[in-house]
């Protein structure tokens, strides 16, 4: 359990380095649309340096881990590790991607390229986590 938190970690680390350097190189907001909690009814009235909202961000990189950890125990996906985590991963953030549709902040909803690059991220971090975690299934 604790080599997944670990995973969470550097996966999380990766996508953020990544979609920061796109952002900043090719300005498509997909760093902004990573760290934006406009939607969350706390979070949304709070003013947040950017260092906590990364935090924010790693943290629900360490949970989801977690969940895919337990997830993988309770099927029979040890040949498919890398495969069940990436498709995982991209449906999380085809989910996650909706949120732009919440903030004036974010990429617009038909922003072929922001969603193009978003689902490309989070395939990798997907690939990243399965390697960090072990190519093979948690016993």
């Amino acid at each position: 359990m604790q080599r997944a938190i670990w995973a969470g970690i550097g996966a999380g680390l990766f996508i953020g380095i990544f979609f920061r350097i796109v952002e900043f190189e090719w300005k498509i907001r997909v760093y902004t649309l990573l760290l934006n909690v406009d939607y969350v009814p706390v979070l949304r009235d709070l003013t947040l340096t950017e260092a906590t909202e990364f935090s924010i961000h790693m943290i629900i990189s360490a949970v989801a881990a977690l969940v895919f950890y337990k997830l993988i125990r309770l099927k029979d996906y040890a040949k498919r590790i890398v495969q069940t985590f990436v498709l995982w991963s991209v449906i999380v953030g085809a989910v996650l991607y909706l949120t732009t549709m919440l903030s004036s902040k974010t990429p617009a909803i038909y922003d072929v390229s922001a969603i193009t690059v978003w689902l490309v991220g989070h395939a990798m971090y997907g690939f990243l986590l399965a390697l960090l975690m072990g190519r093979r299934a948690p016993r």
